[in-house]
């Protein structure tokens, strides 16, 4: 058995009170140093370990961060950009010395099911990477005052706290730089319509074009979730040279991997046919061939932000409500380069 605190008590001569001031080095400058290297000698001798989680329930605070994945996702690691994402989460948390929790493989927009796992007390606050827009989790916890931060997702409730990249000022910013090489034909290429990203991204490439006196052509845009867009970029590439794009731009560096997959099917060479322009730097842009050109999140200072934002909550649930936007910046690499076609 585990030795006690009362054993040590009783080894030392001392009270319970006296034991837990000189181990947890709490107001030990009221005690006797005497005293106090009885105790620490009497803990040695019998091999006692203070008991993390009966500290924690003292202190009311676990000093451990739960990190709910999207839903279903299993592993932490599967996807390149949420693998980018934890990381950072974990680092910050290990500077603030914070454990961590890892929620994972679970639905969890439903409330009912969900919202008693969250609050079960092993975590202090919770960082929630993108939800799914229809759950109810986030306002649920919410509504409990339960410390939360959201990363790659921003709600409408001035109560949540929110921290992402600026989306829009992004997009426009690799927009203006592919304009910049003397494409016109631009085409976006974006995943689903209801991930929270994408509509920013899509406003981000539309005030570019504008800026710049460039028409914005719809049927440039283009959705993976669409029915058929597999087919859609296809018979977009196989447009004879003067109406088919000189460069697309994609949400992510997934799908723009794909691009690349595609074109080098279709017998187009990137950068000189095409130049092809991602999002996120998450780890696998560099590995394309040729190396992506993207806008490289700031993923350390995503984490520390979301690990201080939640810190702060738990502290003083009052401190909620804050919304951090941070800039992503452009890399260049061998996918892009100037238009062929001067237009």
């Amino acid at each position: 058995m585990p030795v006690s605190i009362r054993e040590v008590a009783a080894r030392a001569g001392v009270s319970l009170g006296t034991v837990s001031k000189v181990l947890n080095e709490s107001a030990t400058a009221q005690i006797a140093s005497g005293t106090r290297d009885r105790v620490r000698r009497a803990a040695s001798d019998l091999n006692y370990h203070p008991s993390a989680v009966a500290r924690a329930l003292v202190r009311k605070q676990m000093d451990t961060i739960g990190i709910v994945l999207p839903p279903g996702q299993t592993s932490p690691i599967r996807h390149p950009f949420f693998a980018s994402l934890f990381d950072s989460v974990l680092q910050a948390a290990a500077t603030h010395r914070q454990n961590t929790t890892i929620f994972t493989g679970v639905q969890w927009q439903n409330a009912e099911q969900s919202l008693r796992l969250f609050r079960d007390g092993r975590c202090d606050g919770l960082i929630l990477f993108f939800q799914l827009p229809d759950s109810d989790i986030v306002s649920a916890l919410v509504e409990v005052e339960m410390p939360l931060v959201l990363v790659d997702d921003v709600r409408d409730d001035p109560r949540v706290t929110c921290v992402d990249v600026d989306n829009v000022r992004g997009a426009r910013e690799m927009t203006e730089y592919l304009l910049g090489l003397g494409h016109r034909r631009i085409a976006l290429f974006l995943e689903a319509p209801f991930l929270n990203y994408v509509e920013p991204r899509r406003q981000g490439y539309l005030q570019a074009l504008q800026a710049a006196g460039v028409s914005a052509d719809p049927a440039l845009i283009l959705y993976q979730e669409a029915v058929g867009a597999e087919n859609q970029l296809e018979k977009l590439l196989l447009l004879p040279r003067e109406r088919r794009p000189t460069a697309i731009f994609c949400s992510g560096d997934t799908l723009a991997g794909k691009v690349l997959q595609t074109a080098a099917q279709l017998g187009l060479r990137v950068p000189l046919d095409l130049s092809v322009a991602g999002f996120n730097d998450d780890g696998t842009a560099e590995r394309h061939y040729p190396p992506l050109t993207t806008m490289r999140q700031p993923y350390k200072q995503i984490g520390e932000s979301a690990v201080v934002l939640l810190l702060e909550q738990v502290q003083d649930i009052s401190a909620r409500g804050q919304r951090r936007f941070l800039t992503a910046e452009l890399v260049v690499r061998g996918s892009t380069a100037a238009s062929s076609t001067g237009d």
